[in-house]
């Protein structure tokens, strides 16, 4: 009995001190990237709906839609759902305008 509540005991303690490096930290995002709605993310982040806007891309955008609106969606799981899948990853080389 007592190396099963030591054992839970040491399990907690290690829970609590790894679980904070595994959380994901919630980018802030402008009223104005806000303004056409928002949504909880799988990291309960609140997140920016996909929105459209002319390139170059707005500056937290992740994600070009197939429907042609940037997506702020900070997981390419789930991103630009209802908007066409993702046609285009923004990165360092890549803007996705055309």
């Amino acid at each position: 009995m007592f190396k099963h509540i030591a054992a839970v005991l040491l399990a907690g303690a290690i829970l609590d001190h790894v679980g904070p490096a595994l959380a994901r930290e919630c980018t802030i995002f402008t009223p104005d990237e806000m303004k056409a709605g928002t949504y909880q993310n799988v990291d309960d982040c609140t997140v920016p709906r996909p929105q459209a806007a002319a390139c170059p891309p707005p500056r937290d955008a992740n994600y070009r839609c197939g429907d042609g609106d940037w997506s702020y969606a900070q997981h390419r799981r789930g991103a630009c759902s209802r908007h066409g899948g993702v046609s285009c990853t923004i990165g360092a080389a890549q803007t996705c305008c055309p």
